[in-house]
């Protein structure tokens, strides 16, 4: 499946408590980087002390933005959780009651909206309560950088790593060998040529008699040069047991040839075998994987014998099960 495409960089909102310098510091570069190496857009409150402002009204931006990163500090699960004095942080005890409302109001909405971030020099133990550090997702940001945010940038963005594919149909039924089959359809023939990806000129679908049997729904190689032929199909999902029966035609011209039949799956071998005429090889093997190919071969004639006689083989009533 595609990757998600984002319209709009997203918006978010950095909430922190000035601990000190050197924390608001590094909640600066770490949103600087999130700005110019990453293109978010950031609502800072570094970035708009030059003018007066209804800080109030900046923190209610916090509803409207994409998503809230939460800087874990001492100071910051103090004030967020309630154990600060009235008069201490008034910023982030005013940010920490939207957050709890935003949470009440929707907890999984608000799960998703907030982000605790632990920047280098705090732990997991500096995030608030209120946001269940040790049982939901945090983020440990060890290097701030482009390379070093991926995972807080998924989480931003909503574009997971690793991508949802399309989900298969269920096949609802499995076998004695503990293979998923498909309950309602049937065999999957190989003989319909609709279901052939490629195959030699010289081979066709049709009826064969091999050792004494009609097999109607045959691969059949005759006549023909060279004495190769293949075809291949398509794996059916669900359906991983291959059987038949390979021979020389029972109506053969040549009498004495041998036919040396091969199964092989995404190109690998899974079964090979020779039959003469009157005596086929009959075929059950498991054929996990993408692509069933079929070959067959007249082997290369001995000194004396008919070299160029066209080989007369098939592989009867070929399905897949």
């Amino acid at each position: 499946m595609a990757e998600p495409v984002l319209d709009a960089a997203p918006r978010v909102f950095m909430s922190y408590s000035h601990d000190s310098e050197h924390h608001r510091d590094a909640v600066g570069r770490f949103a600087d980087c999130l700005e110019e190496e990453l293109g978010l857009e950031v609502l800072l409150d570094q970035y708009e002390d030059a003018i007066r402002i209804d800080w109030g009204l900046f923190a209610h931006q916090m509803r409207s933005a994409d998503r809230i990163i939460a800087v874990a500090s001492r100071d910051y699960r103090r004030r967020i959780d309630g154990e600060a004095a009235a008069g201490e942080g008034r910023g982030a005890q005013f940010e920490g009651g939207i957050l709890r409302d935003i949470m009440t109001e929707d907890a999984v909405a608000g799960t998703r909206k907030i982000l605790p971030v632990v920047l280098p020099g705090w732990t997991v133990d500096d995030i608030p309560r209120i946001l269940n550090p040790h049982s939901m997702t945090h983020f440990l940001v060890q290097d701030v950088s482009a390379a070093g945010l991926g995972d807080i940038v998924r989480a931003i963005t909503g574009v997971a790593r690793h991508q949802r594919k399309k989900r298969g149909q269920w096949l609802g039924k499995v076998g004695p060998d503990g293979v998923l089959r498909d309950a309602a359809a049937g065999p999957a023939r190989v003989c319909e040529q609709e279901r052939w990806l490629r195959s030699s000129p010289q081979v066709r679908a049709g009826g064969a008699r091999l050792g004494g049997v009609e097999h109607a729904d045959s691969v059949v190689l005759s006549p023909g040069v060279p004495a190769q032929g293949f075809v291949e199909v398509e794996l059916p999902a669900g359906r991983h047991r291959f059987t038949a029966v390979a021979g020389v035609l029972d109506d053969a011209v040549e009498r004495f040839q041998t036919g040396r039949f091969r199964v092989l799956v995404d190109g690998k071998p899974r079964w090979e075998a020779t039959a003469g005429i009157g005596q086929p090889q009959r075929v059950d093997v498991v054929v996990q994987g993408q692509v069933l190919r079929l070959e067959m071969e007249r082997p290369p004639a001995l000194p004396g014998s008919f070299a160029g006689r066209p080989p007369e083989l098939a592989w009867g009533d070929p399905v897949v099960r």
